[in-house]
Parts: C-alpha cells; sequence; structure tokens
C-alpha cells in the first residue's frame, strides 16, 4: 500500500506563466468558527488573486525559491532529530517569513525583479533556520551565496537589494519565536490518582512540553480557547468500552493496521510536518502556483498546524489522562509511546488541521485529504497508543483551528503577523 496522497512531479514547485492565481479558499471544508459548527458545507471566499508581478514569475521549469527552501528545512529537520512539536515549529516560522518577505517586497517595491525575489526568500528562511539550527548556519549561508552566484552578473545586485528586504523580516520573525514560550522552563508537578498519565519511559522521563499550550499562537486567542470536555470517567462504561477496543485491536492487529500504525509514527526524515508539507507541495506543483501563492499556502497550513499542537497540549496538560498501557499493561503497543498525556491525539489535530485548510485552499482534493488525515488519526488507535475519544477530540480541536486560521485568512490577518 501506498502512504503517499500525492506525488510531487518532476520539478515540484515550477511554476508556467499564466497560472499564477492562487487557489484561495475557493470552497472550505465545514469547519467550526468559535464554538459553533457551521451550518453549511462551504465557507466561500471570492478568489484572491496573488500574482507575482509580471517582471518576477519565475520561469518555466524553474524551482520557485519558497519550494528550494522548504526542502532545505526539512532536510535541516532530518538532520538534527528535533521532536515532532519542534519540527513544526520549524516550518511554521520558515513559511511565515517567506511569506511576509514577499508580500512586503511585492507591496514596497516599484519594480520587482525575479532576482530580487529569490533574494527576499533566501534572506528571510536564511536568518530563521540559522535561528533554528545554529550549528548548520555556515552550510545555510553557502546555499544564500550559491543561489546568488548562480545568476548573471547583471541581476546579483537585484538578488541582494531582495535578501536584506528578507532578512529584516527573518530577524522580525525570529524575534517573534524567541518570545512564543515554547522553551518555557516548567516547574510545575505530576498529579498522580486513579487514572492519571505517567511517564512510561525507561527510566521515567520529565513529560514532553508541558507548557506546550502556553506558546503564543497565531490565529487562537489562547491555547485554551478549544479546550475539548474532559475524557470520560475511567469509572464509566464509556471509558471502558474504549479501553477494551483498545485491547481488542492490540490483540488481533491486521498487518494492514500494524502497517499504518508504523507509518503514521514517521520517526525519521522530516517527520509529520514533511508528510503535510510535501503534501501541499505536490498540490502547488500540480496547480503551478505562483511564488507568492506558493508562500501564503504553505504558512497558513502550518500555522494552523502549530496552533492545533498548542490546542492539543493544553488539554493534554489540563487533564493529564493515562495511556491505554498505563490502564492495561497487557496491552503490546505496535509503536513507541510519546511521553506525554493521551488525551487528546497530538497526530488527529495536527493532520486534521493540515487537511482542512488544504482542502479549504485545494477544494478538488479535499475528499482525499480528509481521508488521509482520518488515517493518521486513527493509526494511533491501531497502535495501541490512544483511545477513540483521542481521535475524536484532536479531529474537533482541528476543524476548529482550521476554520479560525481560513477566517483570519479571509481577512488579511496574516501577513501583520510579523512585526515591522
Amino acid at each position: 500500500m501506498s502512504h503517499l496522497l500525492f506525488r510531487a512531479p518532476t520539478g515540484v514547485g515550477s511554476h508556467r506563466p499564466g497560472r499564477s492565481r492562487w487557489r484561495a479558499l475557493l470552497i472550505a471544508p465545514c469547519l467550526v468558527l468559535a464554538a459553533a459548527r457551521c451550518a453549511n458545507d462551504s465557507m466561500p471566499a471570492g478568489p484572491i488573486d496573488y500574482a507575482d508581478p509580471v517582471t518576477a514569475q519565475a520561469a518555466i521549469g524553474e524551482t520557485l525559491s519558497s519550494v528550494k527552501w522548504n526542502q532545505v528545512a526539512q532536510e535541516l529537520i532530518g538532520k538534527n532529530r528535533p521532536n515532532q512539536n519542534a519540527a513544526w515549529r520549524s516550518l511554521t516560522y520558515v513559511s511565515l517569513a517567506q511569506h511576509v518577505a514577499l508580500e512586503r517586497t511585492v507591496s514596497g517595491t516599484r519594480s520587482v525583479t525575479r532576482p530580487m525575489i529569490r533574494g527576499a526568500v533566501a534572506g528571510a528562511s536564511a536568518m530563521v533556520l540559522a535561528y533554528l539550527f545554529p550549528v548548520d548556519s555556515q552550510m545555510i549561508e553557502t546555499v544564500v551565496r550559491s543561489e546568488e552566484d548562480a545568476l548573471p552578473e547583471g541581476h546579483r545586485e537585484w538578488y541582494r537589494l531582495g535578501e536584506r528586504m528578507g532578512r529584516e523580516v527573518g530577524a522580525a520573525t525570529v524575534a517573534r519565536a524567541k518570545a512564543d514560550r515554547f522553551a518555557a522552563v516548567w516547574s510545575g508537578t505530576i498529579p498522580t490518582g486513579p487514572g492519571k498519565w505517567s511517564s512510561l519511559a525507561s527510566p521515567p522521563a520529565p513529560p514532553l512540553l508541558p507548557l506546550g499550550g502556553e506558546v503564543v499562537p497565531f490565529f487562537l486567542r489562547g491555547g485554551d480557547q478549544f479546550r475539548p470536555a474532559p475524557p470520560p470517567s475511567i469509572e464509566s462504561p464509556a471509558f471502558r468500552d474504549a479501553l477494551d477496543e483498545v485491547r481488542r485491536i492490540a490483540a488481533s492487529r491486521t498487518a494492514e493496521q500494524d502497517s499504518l500504525a508504523k507509518f503514521w509514527a514517521l520517526p525519521t526524515g522530516s517527520l509529520v510536518v514533511g508528510y503535510w508539507n510535501n503534501t501541499a507541495l505536490a498540490l502547488i506543483a500540480r496547480e503551478r502556483l505562483s511564488e507568492r501563492g506558493t508562500a501564503r499556502s504553505l504558512a497558513l497550513m502550518n500555522m494552523a498546524g502549530m496552533d492545533a499542537l498548542t490546542a492539543c497540549h493544553d488539554a493534554k496538560y489540563a487533564y493529564w489522562f493515562w495511556r491505554p498501557s498505563s490502564a492495561d499493561p497487557s496491552i503490546k503497543t505496535s509503536t513507541g509511546v510519546p511521553n506525554h498525556p493521551s488525551y487528546p491525539s497530538n497526530h488527529s489535530c495536527i493532520s486534521g488541521a493540515s487537511a482542512h485548510v488544504l482542502g479549504a485552499l485545494f477544494p478538488h482534493a479535499r475528499e482525499q485529504l480528509l481521508e488521509k488525515a482520518t488515517e493518521a488519526s486513527r493509526s494511533r488507535l491501531y497502535g495501541g497508543i490512544h483511545y477513540r475519544f483521542d481521535l475524536d477530540a484532536g479531529m474537533e480541536i482541528a476543524r476548529k483551528v482550521a476554520a479560525l486560521a481560513v477566517e483570519s485568512e479571509r481577512a488579511g490577518r496574516v501577513a501583520g503577523m510579523v512585526a515591522r
């Protein structure tokens, strides 16, 4: 079975003049705005043209700068092996910096050239990546300079001008990242009692990112905005039924279920965020989006995923609910057990948010995208590390966060999320 939703064609990210309109928000899935469900199946927004200036359009077959630097970021994630949350944060800030740098370059310069566009994306990306991966800063700068050196002599001054503008945006993006509380130090205590989480690591380890719900969000008012109701009481029939389902699957796990559990664990490479970014890149290549449309699409998806993670961790550490294999040590898991509470499921939050946002941007692929998000979510039940109610709560968070992200995009608020 192939787990890939879309395969990027050769030359992923190449652009053809005449197809530069961004496929933005034509039909959005039935998401949840604030605390209420949509009343219908669509959330239409008029077509928004994010065409590149005529003087700055990519040549046929040229790899877009935002695509190239997204791939550089994924390579650095694979090399440095951050945790899933840190990896998602990395691509979020890279794509946000690219998007803002492009919009400011296009709006703030009378004559925009293609080398200037490339320089703006390179400068913004390099600043963020050097902050995130300081041991690779020299390699990152080598990529910037090699891109300049590949240009004809007369184009390099334009590239350096764009690079300076991009670096200004990159520096402001780094300043935002430094203040987002992702690295805040936790000094709390782990609650104890029936149904409470405890580390299953050997030896036991501190919980992963217990302050993850306090990370400064992009679209949310705070991590608790969409906090779900508590999980079922461990004395309730609902909990017993959910635990029994995990037991049954673990005892008779099929080869397909085991394969899905192992695939979606995505423990290597660019991790879960890489899967969804590569899915987005394949859709972008298929639709031949412009540079601006590409950067905006990646930024919106990654930011929504990061906010979904923030909301998910808020709930995890509000409830500290135990994993199935803590409730019943006889349950054999198919993959490693993440070192944080069970409720809700991170995979459901981030895959659901990604699929809903991409489904709004690429309506023709919406059904396939949501199927993949559902597969990612269920893989955690198949692996024996989540209850079904973990998945349901995570997918609900995903729908709400994605709706908020799409609404923010429609209101034009995304490009203002980096200070000038």
